[in-house]
Formats: structure tokens, sequence, C-alpha cells
């Protein structure tokens, strides 16, 4: 397998998403631009290593429990369970909101742990979902410590909203990336769902290298200014927690 077929191969793993998890073989096809007998070559390949799953009747494909292996092992080799879901239930049960840990993954924030409310109405967001870094507390906290290439790469490939409340001005992203970093800790409303109140800080090791973050989340019309307040400084008390722990972890991500 050439280095050519091999990105492309990955590039038609990376097409299953939440959004979009089933494919079929002309669609993938379209969407790589890539002859169609290519890509049913590549996508048996992956059916036979249990990367991908065919539907007999649809003749579509799924990912396959081989990934969900993989999940395993990176979670288990980070040992985030071990070091940062204390965090997360302490957090949760200070609040009685959601907490969630997402981890820096190139241009996108990934969710890899959650401790739900313990409110009847929950916020959830699915373990493997991602999101983009300038959509949300949760997302802009971490581009707010990347570097300003990559900052700029973003921005330049365009602000697409996520919801009504989604910054999308450049400048004025820009802005408040500034801010983020200099206060440490970042709120949002609605921008990536909406009426939903997010708060979060980031995950930084000792050298202020931006690995994750750590965020409060639930309804509008339960976390008020007052409550808002409340729990970030909750959060940021975590702070020297969260520190050592990214410390511990660092050279594995």
């Amino acid at each position: 397998m050439s280095l050519k077929t091999l990105a492309k191969s990955l590039e038609l793993l990376d097409c299953f998403t939440s959004d979009h998890p089933i494919w079929g073989v002309r669609d993938l096809a379209k969407k790589l631009g890539m002859h169609h007998s290519v890509v049913h070559r590549i996508v048996t390949t992956f059916e036979q290593h249990g990367f991908l799953i065919q539907n007999r009747e649809t003749q579509k494909y799924h990912l396959g429990l081989k990934l969900l292996e993989y999940g395993k092992v990176v979670t288990d080799q980070l040992n985030i369970q071990q070091y940062f879901q204390p965090i997360l239930k302490e957090i949760a049960n200070s609040t009685g909101e959601s907490v969630y840990l997402n981890m820096l993954e190139g241009k996108e924030g990934v969710c890899v742990s959650i401790v739900l409310s313990s409110k009847d109405i929950q916020y959830l967001i699915p373990v493997g979902d991602r999101s983009p870094l300038y959509a949300g507390a949760s997302q802009k906290v971490m581009m707010a410590y990347v570097s300003e290439e990559l900052q700029e790469e973003i921005i330049q490939e365009g602000l697409t909203a996520v919801t009504s409340r989604t910054i999308t001005d450049s400048l004025r992203l820009r802005a408040q990336l500034a801010q983020i970093k200099e206060e440490g800790w970042c709120i949002s409303v609605g921008e990536y769902t909406e009426d939903v109140v997010g708060i979060s800080v980031p995950m930084l090791d000792s050298h202020r290298r931006i690995l994750g973050s750590i965020t409060i989340a639930g309804p509008r019309y339960r976390i008020d200014d007052e409550r808002c307040e409340s729990y970030l400084r909750i959060l940021l008390d975590q702070v020297p927690l969260i520190r050592q722990s990214c410390n511990i972890i660092s050279h594995m991500w």
C-alpha cells in the first residue's frame, strides 16, 4: 500500500462520525473524490480486520468493534480514569451539574470522560464526541492556549455557526481568546448547545502546554449569574490538582 493510499484510507475512516455514522461505497467515493473500485477495496480490507462492519441488507458500512478496543487501549494508557475521574466526581458532587473532560486533538476537542448531573434534566455529551475549538467554553479555553499559528489556521478555515450564539467574527474571537488566556478560564452561554451554560478551565502541564479542559455544563435556567460565579470558584479550586495530574500524563499525550 502506498503512503497516498494509506492517507486516503485513514481519511475514509474519518468520514464516520456521530452525525454521519453510516456510509455506502458510492457516497464515500463521491465525498473523497476516489474511484468506486478503490473505495470498495479499502472498505473490504477494513471489514476483514474488524474496523468496519457491513449491513448485508443495505450494503452500507459502520464502524467496527476493533476501534472500540483501540479506544480502551488509549484510555488505559492515559490513565484518565485514575487521575481525573475523582476530580470530575468532586466537582459534580459540589455543583450537582454534569462535568466532562475534553482532550485536545489537532483542531478539535474530544470528550473522553463525563460525570452526569444528579438532576432530572442533564446535559450530556457522548464520549468520543468531537467539537471545533472555536465554539463553546470547553473548546475555546483550549484554543486560547494553542499556538497563534494554529489559531489563525482554524480562523482562516472558517468559523461556522453551531448555534445562533457561536462567535463567528474573527476579531471578536481573537480578543476573547486573549482574555481567556489572561484570566485562565472561560464561560459561554449557548455557543455550542442552545441555552446551555459552560464553565471551563484549561488542563495545563508545568510547561503550560494545553492538554485539554474540564467543564461544568447545565441549562441556563438552573445556572444563574450567582451560581455561575460559585461554580467557577469550585473549578479554580481544583486547578492545582488538575495541573498535578496533567504533569503525570503529559509525557503520554
